[in-house]
């Protein structure tokens, strides 16, 4: 899975004091709000969580939906892949995940996808909550609009 970096000016330690760009009137797309007690992430934008790629794993990861097409799939496709993924299953274009005004759709591209642990074989529409996006061996949590 790509890393993401999330970058939040007001959250900076002063290790990560590289240069950010120029402040414009655009939001980082991820706000970092310490409450005391625990860290909350809030994003405006839809994204994906994973909650790592195994039982002993302990990162979150945060991946901004953003973009018209984001493609899942192997590091070795012919195509550039947004997420990469292995495991038993992936295919190097595995699937992808449209972002039409704010609409969600994941397209399994007849690959093994499961919403909810339900499997799908036709674009279908992602919605605020879907607890389990399965690409095949990856689960992510949906967060829409």
């Amino acid at each position: 899975m790509n890393s993401e970096r999330v970058e939040s000016r007001e959250n900076r330690t002063e290790a990560e004091s590289g240069p950010l760009p120029p402040n414009t009137d655009m939001k980082p797309p991820v706000d970092l709000i310490d409450t005391g007690r625990s860290l909350k992430l809030q994003s405006a934008t839809p994204h994906l969580v994973s909650l790592g790629s195994g039982r002993l794993s302990v990162a979150i990861t945060i991946i901004p939906l953003n973009k018209e097409v984001t493609r899942i799939g192997r590091e070795d496709a012919s195509v550039p892949q947004d997420i990469t993924i292995q495991g038993p299953g992936v295919r190097a274009e595995h699937c992808i995940i449209t972002n039409r005004s704010g609409f969600m759709t994941l397209d399994p591209c007849g690959n093994l996808c499961t919403l909810d642990g339900v499997p799908i074989t036709r674009p279908t529409q992602l919605t605020q909550g879907e607890r389990h996006v399965a690409v095949c061996v990856c689960v992510y949590v949906c967060v829409c609009k």
